[in-house]
C-alpha cells in the first residue's frame, strides 16, 4: 500500500508534484518548499539499495576523503573537546577511524549489515548493526552525534532524531551534512542531478529548510552553516569548490547545532563500548 505523508518540515499537507524520477515521485511542500518522496518506500525496498556494491565508491575514495576528515574534525574539536563521539548512519566507518587516531572515543550505528562488518573487522571499531533507536545507549553519554549523509536517506527520521537528543548530552553538538536542493548542479540540471535521481536520496533539503527542521521539530539551538577547505585535489579545486559552497552553490549544506544545557561535559557512560 501505498504510503503518503506530509511535510517533514512544517508539517503541512498540501504539496505539488515535482518530478518522477528513478522510480520514486517527489513533491514539493506548499508551505515551506521542502522536497521529498511522496509516497515514500517501504521499509524492504529502502533495504534493498544497500547491498556491499553501494559502498565500493567509499571504499575507492578511502585515502583522497582523510583530509576531509581532518578538516571536519579540526571545526568539530573548535566548539567540542575531545570526548565521546557518534556516527549515525557510519557505513565503513573510515570518518570514525579518523576520529579515533585523533584521541576521541567512537561508537557507530548502521542498519546495513556488510559495511558495520567492514568496520568492526578491518578497523577494529565499535560499531552496531542497528537502527539509533534501537541500540539503547545510555541517556546524555555523547558529546557529538554527526549524521553525515545520512539524513536524506531516512523514511521518517523523527524517531531517529529524537532518540539522537537523549543520547546527547546538554550542550553537545549535532552535527548534519546533506546533498544541497539548491546547488549549481540542481540548477543546471533540475531532477537529472544526481542527488536528486538516486533512489535511496527520499529527503530534499535547501538550508532554510534544514534550518528550520533541525530547530522546530528536532530541538537544537544556535545551529550555523559551516564551510570546510581541504581535500587532496589541489589547491584551485579546493578554492573553487570552498567559492561555490560560501556562494551557496556547493553540492553540500554541513550544519551544526547545540542541545540546550549546559556546555560543561559529563561523567562518560558506557564505557564498555570504548575504542582507544
Amino acid at each position: 500500500m501505498a504510503d503518503f505523508v506530509g511535510c517533514l518540515v512544517c508539517g503541512g499537507n498540501e504539496n505539488t508534484p515535482f518530478a518522477a524520477v528513478s522510480g520514486k515521485h517527489l513533491c514539493r511542500c506548499c508551505g515551506c518548499g521542502f522536497i521529498y518522496a511522496n509516497p515514500r518506500p517501504t521499509p524492504a525496498e529502502v533495504a534493498a539499495f544497500y547491498a556491499s556494491e553501494y559502498y565500493d565508491p567509499y571504499l575507492e575514495a578511502r585515502e583522497a576523503n582523510e583530509a576531509s576528515y581532518e578538516a571536519t574534525l579540526d571545526e568539530i574539536e573548535k566548539r567540542t573537546p575531545r570526548g565521546r563521539i557518534l556516527d549515525v548512519g557510519c557505513g565503513i566507518g573510515l570518518f570514525l577511524a579518523a576520529a579515533r587516531r585523533r584521541g576521541w572515543r567512537v561508537q557507530g550505528v548502521e542498519p546495513s549489515p556488510w559495511p558495520a562488518a567492514f568496520a568492526r573487522d578491518a578497523q577494529g571499531l565499535c560499531v552496531e548493526v542497528t537502527a539509533l533507536e534501537s541500540a539503547g545507549f545510555p541517556e546524555a553519554s555523547v558529546d557529538v552525534i554527526t549524521f553525515w549523509s545520512t539524513l536524506e536517506h531516512l523514511r521518517d527520521p523523527m524517531p531517529v532524531m529524537r532518540e539522537a537528543m537523549r543520547v546527547l548530552r546538554p550542550g553537545g553538538t549535532m552535527w548534519v551534512g546533506v546533498p544541497n536542493t539548491r546547488s549549481l548542479g540542481t540548477i543546471l540540471k533540475g531532477a537529472r542531478d544526481h542527488n536528486l535521481a538516486k533512489p535511496e536520496h527520499l529527503l530534499h533539503f535547501r538550508e532554510a529548510t534544514l534550518r528550520r527542521f533541525l530547530t522546530a521539530r528536532v530541538g537544537l539551538v544556535d545551529v550555523e552553516r559551516v564551510y570546510l577547505w581541504g581535500d587532496r585535489s589541489g589547491f584551485v579545486s579546493n578554492a573553487v569548490r570552498h567559492l561555490a559552497r560560501r556562494t551557496k552553490l556547493g553540492s553540500e549544506i554541513r550544519v551544526v547545532g547545540r542541545k540546550p544545557g549546559a556546555c560543561e561535559g559529563t561523567k562518560d557512560a558506557g564505557e564498555a563500548a570504548d575504542n582507544g
